[in-house]
């Protein structure tokens, strides 16, 4: 009876605590809309996000009280005047939960395996928490996906900083490494620097080779000097992780391993040899292009997406990719990979690194002519050109052997390593 309901005040109320109402609101959809995409990747994923939040609440309810504390106290400083008051508590309080963050991690991170093997009883997600995972690829959504993936299981980053000549072995003598994601040309940079040692990667049980193809020469020469041989990945943005070459058998070295039960893959218009263009389709499929918008349904209604890259199936089911069919060098007809020229290279003992391309040249298209980075020690003869010429006749088909061979101080690269080819 004495309760009385003023239109004015409820007026100002309103107009304060809505933008707040709308965007817990909005809050708790995203919530729901990011829970349901964790529940359809399966229980192993939903499991592994489920630790990680229970590990990340501990530092999130200090700060969550903190809060909660705070917007009571300013409340009741703005509502007395004392609005100074209330702006030195925002500060205070904006610093203690910056505090607190900082000291849980430090605190949280040595522990981590034992929080995880109280959350679950699962071997792999326990051993994986133990893992310090070493990143020097760029970070492209896709593969911010599979870092987060990684830290839900309680396993620790360590990114790699610029210049990587400095960042990468200092990250190799501060922490114990256990697994690598780098591309062939950062392997290439370990194997031929001084900087890096066997014992620096005592610790490593496996690491990982992608976003370009790795050479033969190059996974050779890493596992020569450390022991530890290179597991090609075969990634796509838009499909997944088709093939994996986890086998460790030398004769496989090239390959990208064969191919998930999950996926299926098809050579289109194969030439003589069986190279032809790799189509994949599968349960890992992207739905639709954000920009410009395209589903797709509409630019691939059969389920096959065409990745661009050329390659074979051996009789033994392992795919061999030989390059990108944006980079075929076609001469009179025939077709040379650069991928396939520059493997050949790499292996003599004057070159670092190759880079082929095609000139024109009228009456037969193209030819190949070769970019040569020569290695440190590398003291040339005179007749140095010929002597490579006679390396690749050796081990080629005479239309493949460049017609000239280039001295460059460096080849450019991608922020992730790839050999810029245009």
């Amino acid at each position: 009876r004495h309760l009385k309901v003023e239109g004015e005040p409820l007026k100002v109320l309103t107009k304060i605590a809505a933008p707040a109402a709308a965007t817990q609101a909005l809050t708790a959809l995203g919530f729901l809309v990011l829970q349901s995409i964790i529940l359809s990747y399966g229980d192993e994923v939903a499991a592994a996000f489920s630790n990680g939040n229970k590990v990340s609440n501990m530092l999130l309810m200090p700060v969550m009280a903190l809060g909660n504390v705070l917007a009571a106290y300013v409340g009741q400083n703005i509502g007395a005047g004392n609005s100074d008051r209330a702006r030195k508590a925002v500060k205070v309080s904006r610093n203690l939960g910056l505090a607190i963050s900082i000291v849980g991690f430090l605190i949280l991170t040595p522990i981590r395996t034992h929080i995880v093997a109280l959350l679950t009883n699962d071997a792999a997600t326990q051993a994986l928490a133990k893992e310090y995972v070493f990143w020097v690829l760029d970070m492209a959504f896709h593969f911010v996906v599979t870092i987060l993936l990684f830290l839900r299981k309680g396993a620790v980053i360590v990114i790699c900083g610029q210049p990587l000549i400095e960042k990468m072995p200092e990250a190799f003598r501060r922490y114990p490494l256990n697994l690598l994601y780098a591309t062939p040309y950062h392997y290439r940079l370990m194997t031929h620097s001084d900087d890096f040692t066997p014992p620096m990667l005592a610790g490593v049980r496996q690491a990982f080779s992608t976003a370009m193809k790795l050479e033969v020469a190059d996974a050779e020469a890493f596992r020569a000097k450390f022991g530890l041989p290179l597991t090609q990945a075969y990634g796509i943005i838009e499909v997944g992780l088709p093939c994996i070459n986890t086998s460790g058998m030398v004769e496989k070295t090239a390959s990208a391993g064969r191919v998930q039960d999950a996926y299926r893959i098809e050579i289109r218009d194969p030439d003589a040899g069986g190279t032809g263009s790799i189509l994949i389709r599968g349960p890992g499929m992207f739905d639709a292009y954000l920009a410009p918008f395209r589903l797709r349904t509409e630019l691939f209604p059969a389920g096959w997406f065409p990745t661009g890259d050329m390659g074979y199936v051996d009789e033994d089911g392992w795919l061999f990719i030989v390059g990108r069919s944006k980079n075929v060098i076609n001469f009179a007809g025939m077709k040379i990979f650069p991928y396939e020229v520059e493997s050949v290279l790499h292996e003599h003992p004057y070159v670092g690194e190759s880079r082929v391309k095609g000139m024109p040249f009228p009456g037969f298209g193209e030819v190949p002519v070769a970019e040569i980075v020569l290695r440190e020690d590398a003291e040339l003869p005179e007749n140095w050109r010929m002597e490579l010429r006679r390396w690749c006749f050796r081990r080629l088909a005479e239309y493949k052997v460049p017609k000239d061979f280039i001295i460059v101080d460096s080849l450019p690269h991608t922020a992730s390593g790839k050999l810029i080819r245009r």
